[in-house]
């Protein structure tokens, strides 16, 4: 345990500037009043530039929420498939459809509700496919669902340069990149509340205004702060400004 290592609390010690991949880290790092005023959230992530050149934001069409994950506790696929049964309840035109992108262990149990609901015609079920596939399904999607918990979190950028609003959950990397203008960030409550308030950002998104404007948003900001020559001029500028303070 890096706890009882003495060497990692002299160099959080003796370091000018610590960098984390969200401000999750710097509450988990033992020694986080150590580091308080010296620490910068910097996602250890970067992305190319994504054409968008074939997206169109759809006014009359059904509306399509993407999924793309593991169907594990971590990821939170239940939650994701049980906002979109009440989303569905809640539609006036029912005109809406989920796609889920991934394998795991839960995979029987979701399919298993989803066939209880009657949802066949409205949930389609897409085996893990290659991160080409992905981006191509994305440039068809309307809606990023992301309600997983993590500290990463490098598809949520591929959503938001693709063009896509993003719907997550306010925590680790995802609730760092995403605001409120290219998405909704959803609190993490009981499963009900929680629940409930991805629910209503689904039934939100489906209005093609609201998601036209924060879709751009999201590309706008995801190429402004997320690219990965940005990360470069970050990491170069970060690198310079320590080698003046060493130098006096």
């Amino acid at each position: 345990m890096r706890i009882l290592d003495p060497l990692f609390w002299l160099s959080a010690y003796r370091a000018s500037l610590v960098l984390g991949i969200n401000s999750n880290t710097r509450k988990a790092v033992p020694l986080s009043a150590l580091i308080t005023d010296k620490f910068l959230v910097e996602p250890a992530i970067g992305i190319e530039q994504v054409s968008t050149e074939n997206r169109v934001y759809k006014h009359d069409e059904r509306v399509k929420f993407l999924f793309v994950g593991r169907f594990v506790p971590l990821k939170n696929p239940v939650l994701a498939l049980d906002a979109f049964i009440e989303c569905y309840k809640q539609s006036p035109t029912k005109n809406v459809e989920l796609i889920m992108v991934g394998t795991g262990h839960e995979e029987k149990s979701l399919k298993n509700k989803v066939e209880l609901n009657g949802l066949q015609h409205c949930v389609k079920f897409i085996s893990w496919v290659t991160r080409e596939e992905v981006m191509a399904l994305m440039s068809e999607a309307d809606v990023f669902l992301f309600p997983s918990i993590e500290g990463g979190g490098m598809v949520v950028l591929e959503a938001m340069a693709s063009g896509l609003p993003v719907i997550c959950l306010n925590y680790g990397g995802p609730g760092e990149m995403v605001d409120d203008l290219s998405g909704i960030l959803i609190s993490i409550n009981d499963y009900q509340e929680t629940l409930e308030e991805l629910k209503n950002a689904l039934l939100l998104l489906t209005d093609a205004e609201v998601r036209e404007t924060k879709g751009l948003a999201a590309k706008v900001r995801a190429n402004t702060y997320f690219s990965s020559d940005n990360k470069r001029v970050f990491i170069d500028s970060v690198y310079k400004c320590l080698s003046i303070v060493s130098t006096k």
